[in-house]
Parts: C-alpha cells; structure tokens; sequence
C-alpha cells in the first residue's frame, strides 16, 4: 500500500511573511491604459450625447430684447424690436431634454428652474434651460445631474457649445390680461 504523508505548513515566526508584488510589464501597463482611456473617452461621448445643450434661435437676435417684464413679478421678458410679420419662427426652445423623473430632484431643491422647463408632448421629458442651481443664465451649456461629472464636462470642457436662452425668457400675461402673441408648436423628432 501507498501511503502520503502530508505536511503543514505554518509560519511560527513573529513576522509576517513577505508580500511580493510585481509591476505588470510594459505591455500590460500599456493595455489597461488604453482601455481606461477608451471607457472614459466612450463616457464622454455619451454623456455629451443625451446632455447636450439643444434649441436654436432663428431670427436675428438683433431683433430682440431681454428686458423688465411687463407681467408683474415675472422678471425679465423677451421683446422684438421691431413689429415682425404674423407667423415669424423665433427659433427652437433652449435647454436639456430631460426624463420627468429625473428632473423631480432638480425641481425640489431649486423649484424657481420650474418656470423656465418646458413639457414637451411625451408626458415623460421636460426641456431645462437652467444651469446646475435652477437659475437661468445667458446662455445653456448643456449638462445634468443624471450623469456624474454632466456639468463639468459641458461647462468646462465644452464651454464653447452652447445655445442663447433668449427665447426662454418670454413670459405669458396672466390668464384674462390678455397680450401675449406668442404661438408654440412641438415637433417631437427634433
């Protein structure tokens, strides 16, 4: 018959064994770098995809002037300088499309950004042309709280591309003051 023996192994010594690491080799390295940098640069692009900064203004701006509503307590209002035919495109509404849902959070922590979205047809997505504090600035760089680091890489990165919010600036009058002469059309595939 064949006998094993087995023999334990143990450390009795006061000190640890000695941990060995090795550096992976040049190769390696060279892989996962270049596979963080592709995830990151895939990131990127998608993030900049869905939170993009959308609307366009149309007529010349020139024609137009931000200044005191004449809705009261309304802030600032959207005028034309000059009368404009019947029918005249201002342009598209400025903002991020954004899930309802998505944007609730937004809308409890900075409910002012309420009166510059927008609901589009789809119950289910809103157009926000506020900035990260729900305040509506000169222009829309793009960016939401749905994706980490969203703002940083509109505002930062791609500062360069953004959209006018003039056109989110017009006020309606109360119900029954009559004035406003404004006409909105949603086309759901843009």
């Amino acid at each position: 018959p064949k006998t094993t023996t087995t023999k334990k192994i143990s450390h009795h010594s006061p000190h640890p064994p000695p941990l060995c690491f090795t550096f992976p080799d040049a190769k390696t390295t060279s892989t996962i770098l270049t596979q963080t940098a592709s995830i990151l640069a895939t990131y990127t692009c998608l993030v900049t995809y869905f939170d993009r900064p959308r609307g366009k203004l149309i007529i010349n701006s020139s024609n137009l002037l931000c200044k005191q509503s004449n809705v009261p307590n309304a802030g600032l209002g959207l005028f034309v300088t000059k009368s404009l035919p019947a029918g005249t495109v201002l342009g598209t509404y400025p903002g991020v499309v954004r899930p309802s849902n998505k944007y609730f959070t937004k809308y409890v922590n900075y409910p002012d950004s309420q009166g510059y979205t927008w609901r589009l047809n789809k119950v289910n997505e809103i157009i926000d042309p506020t900035d990260s504090k729900g305040v509506l600035q000169d222009v829309c760089y793009g960016g939401s709280d749905d994706y980490v680091g969203s703002y940083f890489i509109h505002q930062v990165l791609w500062r360069f591309w953004s959209v006018t919010t003039l056109l989110a600036r017009i006020n309606e009058p109360p119900l029954g003051v009559g004035g406003c002469s404004v006409e909105t059309e949603v086309d759901e595939e843009r």
